[in-house]
């Protein structure tokens, strides 16, 4: 046990020999310091912020390449990491109008996972409520009852339209988003 005492007596020692924070005072140089590091704070979070829109554009790039593996190569779960990290989330409409039904169905589906952070994208979604892809409209439904509100007439209008659509998942989707809103 007396070897637990010295330490702690080593600190209360340090304790007594240097001033407590309240105690110091303030001097030019303290706001210079606090300057520099937020200069340097804003100057990282650039950089991290550029090294998201260049991993964003890369995942991108990716999907648009490889078609035929976008739906099991998990880079869809990447590029929805990488918004929810921070990247701006325009760049997903480069995907949602893809003529490639297979990205635009991943396009939709990330868009339905942001939650509020997709909420720019409800203009672009009014034409997925009748792309050609079940798989879009489904998720478009999802988009729109996330983020539309009573200002969004239209939007909300043209999910109705999807209760007779030809897809019985689409006018499941259309029917739980009719019967139970959020």
């Amino acid at each position: 046990m007396g070897g637990l005492e010295a330490p702690g007596a080593f600190i209360s020692g340090l304790w007594t020999q240097f001033p407590r924070v309240h105690e110091l005072e303030w001097t030019p140089a303290l706001p210079r310091a606090e300057s520099a590091l937020s200069d340097r704070k804003a100057a990282w979070t650039k950089i991290r912020s550029n090294l998201r829109m260049d991993n964003t554009n890369d995942l991108i790039e990716h999907l648009l390449s490889h078609p035929d593996t976008c739906e099991s190569d998990g880079t869809a779960n990447d590029l929805l990491t990488a918004y929810l990290q921070g990247s701006p989330v325009e760049s997903l409409r480069v995907l949602l109008a893809s003529e490639d039904d297979r990205i635009a169905g991943e396009a939709a589906w990330i868009a339905s996972e942001l939650a509020g952070f997709g909420k720019p994208l409800l203009p672009t979604l009014l034409g997925l409520l009748t792309h050609r892809s079940k798989k879009v409209r489904f998720w478009a439904i999802d988009c729109v009852q996330l983020w539309a509100s009573t200002h969004n007439e239209l939007e909300l209008a043209s999910t109705v339209m999807l209760l007779n659509d030809s897809e019985k998942a689409v006018r499941w989707k259309a029917m739980g988003f009719h019967c139970c809103p959020n």
